[in-house]
């Protein structure tokens, strides 16, 4: 009778199979590199290539590698192609694949310090350090790795609950008399109508707020509506302002949206989500300095800070609002509470905890701040030389902020058919988006990726230009 393959293995044996693997990867990613940007396949070829695996018995290890690596390399998005300008889905770093290994080969348990004493306090060294450069460090603030933007916005909606009515831990949302109001822009990241959905209050008390003719939140607009919802005998509870918006790359006038907060008494978080690893860079130092009042702040790691997925974290001013929002009397099975950390779990949505932030730490850890900026620096530069390209090929530029998003338009052909064509030529990647203050759709291409250089834009201005005269004719 054969015998069978192991399920575990010990550290040397793990080793070499990670080796053999990232071997044959790199072979098969390297047979790829030339072929389409985008496959786009069928996706019923791609259940036809899945319905052989009946898992009724077992396949030899190097087989199945290798088949996985030619559908990842043959039937995904080239996401980290410098010729990507999609949505944010950067290059991961590579001490950042390796952070992920690491951590997947320990499987370490960020529940409490006592399993995990150095995941644990590598994580919240990491949220001090951000927390510096982002203004919201001081005495009692604290913060938590969540698993991406949207469990850090939720985290918001909750910590702004338990500290604006202590009777929400009890007797939930039935205990409070009256509807609390949620206020974004309609350029906000639509993560709040789900944070609205999950914690139970419903997506009516999301306000969306129209913006300017610079798609920034009206702030004059924000005001007369929260006097018109305390007039309805509504509850203003959370503002939030973007720091980088998805669609635009926008910044709101954080200090205005900080300054009415507070007089109306509501909780005020910032979604920098992704623009808020500029906080590394000196030039946007006035910039953030505007997030010294804010309650609360999102920053996803797996975009700008070029981390694989999925690696958020969210940084209160008031740690105490986190306990609120998520303590539970601890279960008699878990680890006596560690009295210098608190416990990871009574500070999130999770229970069970991956040490999510080795691959930022070791990121971080290996290039440097210096090594971060140069980074930076080369896309905001690269967000620049597209926008002279495109304005020099006569495009119309949509958008203005210092972050490296681009929203370009012509009058004459369909910004969907342009987007298609570039996407057919498989040289590059863009996408459209809607402009809330005209309900224009425009072009929009993101620079993430750290690789991309002049060659790589004037590739997709040609491109461009090309679909641009194929579209007019069509």
């Amino acid at each position: 009778m054969k015998e069978a393959k192991p399920m575990f293995l010990t550290d040397a044996a793990l080793a070499s199979l990670v080796a053999e693997t990232a071997a044959t990867f790199s072979t098969i990613a390297q047979q790829h590199a030339d072929h389409a940007l985008a496959p786009l396949p069928s996706l019923t070829d791609v259940k036809n290539r899945l319905a052989a695996f009946t898992f009724e018995a077992e396949v030899d290890n190097r087989e199945l590698l290798t088949w996985t690596s030619e559908q990842l390399c043959g039937l995904d998005f080239r996401l980290s192609d410098p010729h990507y300008f999609g949505v944010f889905n950067p290059n991961p770093s590579a001490m950042g694949i390796v952070g992920d290994l690491l951590a997947s080969s320990r499987n370490s348990q960020l529940a409490s310090a006592i399993s995990s004493p150095f995941g644990v306090l590598v994580e919240d060294h990491l949220i001090k350090f951000f927390a510096g450069r982002l203004h919201l460090a001081g005495e009692g603030s604290g913060g938590i790795f969540t698993g991406g933007g949207t469990e850090a916005n939720y985290s918001a909606v909750l910590c702004a609950l338990a500290e604006r009515f202590p009777e929400f831990e009890r007797g939930g949302l039935q205990a409070i008399k009256g509807m609390p109001r949620i206020y974004v822009s309609t350029e906000t990241h639509h993560s709040f109508l789900k944070a609205a959905k999950m914690v139970g209050l419903g997506l009516d008390a999301v306000v969306e707020v129209a913006v300017t003719a610079e798609l920034k939140l009206d702030v004059g607009a924000l005001r007369r509506q929260i006097s018109e919802d305390r007039a309805q005998g509504k509850i203003p509870l959370l503002v939030v302002g973007t720091l980088g918006s998805t669609s635009a790359g926008v910044i709101d006038d954080l200090a205005a949206l900080a300054s009415l907060a507070t007089e109306e008494k509501c909780w005020f978080h910032v979604d920098a989500a992704w623009g808020g690893a500029a906080c590394l860079l000196p030039e946007f130092a006035s910039v953030f300095a505007e997030c010294k009042t804010a309650d609360s702040l999102t920053l996803d790691a797996h975009k700008w800070l070029n981390v694989p997925m999925t690696a958020g974290m969210f940084f209160c001013r008031r740690e105490s609002a986190l306990d609120k929002a998520f303590r539970v009397t601890p279960s008699p099975y878990m680890p006596k509470d560690s009295e210098d950390v608190p416990p990871p779990y009574h500070r999130s949505l999770g229970w069970s905890r991956r040490f999510t932030g080795l691959k930022l730490f070791l990121s971080l850890a290996s290039a440097g701040v210096p090594g971060y900026q140069r980074v930076l620096r080369q896309q905001v530069e690269m967000g620049h030389e597209l926008r002279r390209k495109l304005k020099e090929a006569g495009w119309n530029l949509e958008n203005e902020t210092p972050l490296p998003v681009v929203c370009f338009s012509d009058a004459k052909v369909s910004a969907d058919v342009i987007s298609k064509l570039v996407a057919s030529s498989g040289k590059a990647w863009v996408t459209t988006t809607q402009l809330t203050h005209n309900g224009k759709t425009v072009l929009r291409a993101g620079i993430s990726n750290g690789a991309t250089e002049a060659e790589h834009v004037a590739t997709l201005v040609e491109v461009l230009n090309s679909a641009r005269v194929e579209a007019a004719k069509a």
